[in-house]
């Protein structure tokens, strides 16, 4: 029977506890690799970053080169970044306008101009009205001062005594029996009349062309008396395109408000005309709207067009 030395056994065990030995040294090792950080060289050499690995590798005036193109475009980056933020900040927001030029036949119509004398009563076409009728001076002033009474609305004027002396201050008209024949009518301002009569320059004149008595419509305003409107569009009158903008262009009037005619009125103190732009379908309330325009200056009036759309959508 035989038997295998002791020796042996203590060998292998010794054999065995050293490789033992080793196998764990070898993975301890391999824990402190892992647990050690990757340096800034390692990760500029392994990075996609374009140009990162060239600050490592080649001659210093190579890595200076590149270090000072990485920190520009890196500069760079930042500063759009920011802008790009602070912008968005602002909520700014872009509008565009179009502008388009008619052309001269391309149908752009003139506006309708509408103005009025603020004096109602002409003093000198009703003086020259009366004297006619072989009324006294005495007379006739008599009858400008309840005009301008009835301009205050005074409560003397309006009772029986003077209704039946002055019966043609409470006229009515109605229907068909509107004539020319109203005292509005008679007594107002004329447009012949304001328009400045002269040999040497014109006192109406559109886009360069004269213009005249004829290019006016004339209706009555209960509180200016007559009032009169240019390329008005009525009685068949032919409504004038606009052509060209610019304080060169569009129309002029030169007119005489003709202040020695005014009729004295202490409620309402005030010596011009009142102008109103409008289109030729909307009826001019002057009462209403309009600017006024002091005599003895120079008043220029420019206006836009504004074309608004309305777009439905299919709900």
């Amino acid at each position: 029977m035989a038997f295998r030395p002791h020796s042996n056994k203590i060998q292998s065990a010794e054999e065995t506890g050293c490789e033992l030995h080793e196998g764990q040294t070898d993975l301890q090792s391999r824990k402190n690799i892992h647990k050690t950080p990757e340096t800034f060289r390692s990760f500029a050499e392994g990075t996609s970053l374009h140009g990162a690995r060239f600050l490592f590798v080649g001659s210093v005036f190579r890595k200076l080169l590149w270090t000072v193109a990485v920190v520009a475009c890196l500069a760079f980056c930042i500063y759009q970044v920011s802008a790009t933020i602070m912008a968005f900040g602002r909520r700014p927001f872009n509008t565009k306008i179009t502008a388009k030029t008619a052309r001269k036949n391309a149908g752009l119509t003139f506006p309708a101009v509408t103005l009025c004398n603020l004096n109602f009563l002409n003093q000198r076409r009703y003086i020259n009205f009366q004297k006619r009728k072989n009324l006294s001076d005495d007379v006739i002033a008599s009858k400008l001062a309840i005009y301008a009474e009835l301009l205050t609305k005074s409560k003397d004027i309006f009772n029986n005594d003077s209704k039946h002396r002055h019966e043609e201050l409470f006229w009515r008209f109605y229907g068909d029996n509107l004539t020319e024949r109203t005292y509005l009518d008679l007594f107002s301002h004329r447009i012949e009349e304001m328009l400045l009569p002269s040999s040497l320059f014109n006192s109406c004149w559109i886009d360069g062309a004269v213009c005249g008595r004829e290019d006016f419509w004339s209706f009555t305003n209960s509180i200016f008396g007559q009032c009169h409107t240019f390329n008005s569009g009525r009685d068949d009158r032919p409504v004038i395109n606009a052509t060209i903008a610019g304080n060169l262009n569009g129309l002029k009037l030169l007119l005489n408000i003709e202040r020695d005619s005014y009729l004295g009125n202490a409620q309402y103190p005030f010596v011009g005309l009142t102008v109103l732009v409008h289109d030729q379908e909307t009826f001019p309330y002057m009462e209403q709207f309009g600017f006024l325009v002091q005599p003895g200056v120079r008043t220029l009036c420019s206006i836009k067009r504004k074309k608004v759309c309305c777009i439905l959508l299919d709900p």
